[in-house]
């Protein structure tokens, strides 16, 4: 899917100090060294798509809010709240 353009870098001979296999290993790098990303000519753009319903959605999430027992929950939490704020006043 993607495209990379490659530069020939032309050795000027075995560096000092590698070892020849090294120095097989450094021309075939250096010879497959990409170009700048402004001088590539392809670009291309990935999307993903979604079919939404947030209304829908938001009546699941509330259908499941109550069938699960959690306004219970949110309703016994108030009440105990409220009575403690007013003890501690």
């Amino acid at each position: 899917m993607s495209k990379i353009s490659t530069i020939s870098v032309a050795a000027a001979g075995p560096t000092p100090g590698i070892s020849p296999s090294a120095q097989t290993i450094f021309d075939t790098t250096a010879s497959e060294l990409p170009l700048p990303r402004s001088s590539r000519q392809e670009s291309y753009l990935i999307a993903q798509t979604f079919d939404q319903d947030v209304l829908g959605d938001i009546k699941t999430g509330f259908d499941n809010f109550i069938e699960s027992g959690q306004v219970w929950a949110l309703l016994i939490g108030l009440v105990v709240g409220y009575v403690i704020r007013g003890l501690t006043r």
